[in-house]
């Protein structure tokens, strides 16, 4: 069968059916298809493992199987996953948890097992390898995959789903389009256990009603300031330009001395007086001062050890300091989740790791590490989320074979050893990622290193 004569797939054993589609799959007898007129012709998916914290918990113990389960910390925390059962009274994540407990005051509370759930996710992720190469992970729970290389690509998701549900004991939900921004949505349409395609031909008029928060990354404060604008649906986005768009809601830049106390707060009041309040705060400066690189104990400058330290450590204090006096005093999110903002410090991987001649660079990032760890014990608590991120070569420049890699301090022209534009994608994946767990330390690794 051509996969243009394609219009369903059986979800449980992968295979095709042309109009009309039968009521039961004529090789497993499922009554259960995935039936589009476009399915055939699309092969992008993102995959996102249902309730996935949860999911595992309940698989561990039986007993909570139709028990409403909240993953989080004590009363003053917040929910870092609910099941599915504990969402029909209304808890979610990012949700203060005593606000959980009031909606759903008979919910089983667990404390979150990290380990575990990195682990499920590295078998959830090496299944998704086995079934393409091309995975791009967005999280420890979901990512895109690129199905192209299937002759039927609907079918090769069926297939990789049944796995995952067979061999790691957890659902995922499905989405299939042309490319990632559809196949995100997609995934959301039908959640739990669910597989939805958008077709290219569909795509405009399925979209023009949706309202503009169903963008991946228009968050709830974007979309607010969109709505203020007259921006409520996707169709009233289509009518504006990509200059009006980009003049009123476009990047702005400031300017300040990150070392100078008073200049990080006057720059922290123009930016609450022109945007409101921030709920996202990286601190991206390491520091390095021309000279401080390849210089052993002996005959390093005092003087650009010292001014590393201010630039980067110091630095982070105040701009740290700020930010959370802002975020504490600010409103917490239109969802009333108790969520105040998250704040990130990057550090340079190589610099953690202790090695020679590099001793003021690792003692100004063993600093910021301090004090990231010691603000998120102390801001967890009050809705403020914090997290350290060394950066590897998972977001450092593509080189000539495809691969990522950093460049080498002081050997690029504008000394930037990492790609700025995959750094910012990354930071916003992060506060989407933990803006509901506590998260110290998040070391971003070569994932995928032909992306």
């Amino acid at each position: 069968m051509d996969a243009g004569e394609v219009v369903a797939v059986c979800r449980n054993c992968g295979r095709p059916a042309a109009a009309p589609v039968p009521t039961r799959c004529p090789s497993c007898h499922s009554p259960r298809f995935a039936a589009h007129p476009e399915i055939g012709r699309v092969g992008i998916a993102h995959l996102d493992c249902d309730a996935f914290y949860a999911a595992i918990e309940k698989r561990d113990d039986p007993s909570l199987a139709d028990r409403p389960v909240v993953i989080g910390g004590g009363r003053r925390g917040v929910v870092a996953a609910a099941c599915y059962v504990a969402r029909r009274f209304g808890v979610h994540s990012a949700m203060a948890m005593y606000k959980a407990l009031e909606a759903c005051p008979h919910a089983v509370v667990l404390r979150p097992d990290m380990a575990k759930y990195r682990r499920v996710g590295r078998e959830v992720r090496s299944l998704m390898r086995e079934a393409t190469p091309l995975v791009e992970p967005i999280s420890i729970d979901e990512a895109f995959l690129d199905l192209g290389e299937h002759a039927l690509p609907a079918a090769a998701a069926v297939r990789l789903v049944r796995r995952i549900e067979d061999e790691i004991g957890i659902t995922v939900s499905v989405g299939l389009a042309a490319n990632k921004f559809l196949a995100k949505i997609a995934s959301d349409l039908d959640k739990p256990r669910g597989f939805a395609v958008i077709g290219p031909r569909e795509a405009p008029d399925f979209l023009a009603g949706k309202p503009v928060g169903i963008v991946p990354g228009v968050g709830a404060a974007m979309a607010r300031r969109l709505r203020a604008e007259g921006v409520l649906t996707i169709a009233d986005l289509r009518r504006r330009t990509e200059i009006e768009l980009a003049a009123r809601f476009g990047v702005r830049n400031y300017v300040c001395d990150a070392a100078d106390p008073g200049a990080v707060s006057r720059l922290f009041e123009s930016v609450t007086a022109d945007l409101g309040s921030p709920t996202l705060v990286v601190h991206n400066i390491d520091g390095r001062m021309t000279g401080i690189f390849r210089k052993g104990i002996t005959e390093a400058d005092p003087d650009l050890v010292r001014d590393t330290v201010m630039n980067s450590a110091y630095s982070a204090f105040l701009v740290a300091q700020q930010a959370a006096r802002q975020m504490l005093d600010g409103p917490p999110d239109a969802a009333n989740t108790g969520h105040r903002g998250t704040i990130i410090f990057t550090n340079a991987s190589a610099a953690m790791k202790g090695y020679p001649r590099s001793g003021a660079f690792a003692m100004a990032c063993q600093a910021k590490a301090g004090l990231a760890e010691s603000m998120a014990r102390e801001l967890m608590g009050q809705g403020i989320h914090v997290a350290q991120v060394p950066i590897d070569a998972a977001i450092g420049w593509t080189q000539p074979d495809g691969t990522r890699a950093h460049r080498l301090a002081g050997t690029s022209v504008d000394d930037n050893m990492a790609d700025p534009d995959r750094i910012a994608e990354t930071y916003l994946q992060l506060h989407r990622q933990h803006r509901s767990t506590w998260a110290f330390e998040v070391v971003l690794r070569p994932w995928v290193e032909n992306w």
